[in-house]
């Protein structure tokens, strides 16, 4: 999340909000949308790999990622 944040911000992709919804779900809130394009280049470069990006209900300009199975196989079987 954090990582995220980081990036939209030194990019300057404007959104309102950025939160953990639980362990497998962030939520990105009113990215604006003329700088979708930059924000899925992004997401698409620095997360696809391991996160899944889906429209948000009931917003028509939020994201929410969700993370995939295989990677929290991965995190749970960490020591």
């Amino acid at each position: 999340m954090d990582r995220l944040t980081t990036l939209l911000r030194s990019k300057n992709i404007h959104y309102d909000e950025v939160r953990r919804v639980d362990d497998t779900h962030i939520l990105v809130r009113n990215v604006d949308p003329a700088q979708l394009s930059q924000f899925r280049d992004i997401f698409s470069a620095q997360f696809n790999n391991v996160w899944d990006m889906a429209p948000a209900a009931g917003d028509p300009s939020g994201y929410t990622l969700t993370l995939r199975p295989s990677a929290v196989a991965t995190i749970q079987d960490r020591p």
